[in-house]
């Protein structure tokens, strides 16, 4: 099953790795070329008031160009405690609030390089990098 791993940073706490401090979020992804059985895409605007952000549900300027997704888990680490504490609601409580989209609005041609815009605006830069040397 194709899933997204999202890792966010934190400031000077840094980032999710051994040892350093963040979260995890993991996602389960659908694309027209391998779609989730029984998902359904978002289909509103979110919560009244923009209580966890403003959403769009547009369809994509491209076909094939949008993954759809929605949150499985989460969770947080730190440096200052040994374990992990994971998100503290529930994603299936949360109904379409889970779900999801990123549009990839550029893809360099040797694929090391994507721009991505998310159904919050969210703008994503996402640059592979070199492997390591054997």
């Amino acid at each position: 099953m194709p899933r997204v791993v999202n890792v966010v940073e934190f400031g000077s706490l840094g980032k999710l790795e051994v040892g350093s401090a963040g979260c995890r979020v993991e996602a389960q992804a659908s694309t027209t070329d391998r779609p989730l059985e029984g998902f359904i895409p978002r289909s509103g605007a979110g919560l009244p008031f923009g209580i966890l952000g403003v959403s769009s549900t547009q369809p994509p300027d491209k076909p094939h160009t949008r993954i759809d997704f929605q949150f499985s888990r989460a969770a947080f680490k730190s440096s200052k405690i040994p374990f992990q504490v994971p998100y503290p609601v529930p994603f299936r409580l949360l109904g379409d609030e889970r779900k999801g989209w990123i549009d990839t609005t550029y893809l360099a041609r040797d694929g090391r390089l994507r721009i991505a815009r998310g159904n919050k605006g969210t703008v994503f830069i996402l640059a592979k990098d070199d492997p390591p040397a054997s």
